[in-house]
């Protein structure tokens, strides 16, 4: 498979039927070096704010205004500061 990119809507996580954003995402397939190997895979690799400003940054994308809403349920395994680094020792 050659890697092709693509436009879809980013939804607002609060609102979640309000459109925030457009991201643009690499299609590809994981090399046979992968333990992924052969699996599709979608790397993000821009977002804008509006499909006009996406477009015209990458042309040759295809559109997928009717994208799959993905909810994910990612715990939250830091009580405070999500980039605050702890160490031990």
């Amino acid at each position: 498979m050659k890697p092709y990119k693509i436009i879809e809507p980013v939804y607002d996580t609060v609102y979640e039927e309000d459109i925030a954003e457009y991201g643009v995402y690499e299609m590809s397939v994981f090399p046979r070096h992968s333990v992924l190997r052969g699996q599709e895979s979608k790397v993000q690799i821009a977002v804008f704010r509006t499909l006009k400003e996406a477009q015209e940054a990458y042309p040759k994308a295809e559109v997928y205004e009717d994208a799959q809403r993905i909810h994910h349920d990612i715990p939250n395994y830091f009580e405070d500061d999500p980039y605050e680094v702890r160490y031990r020792g």
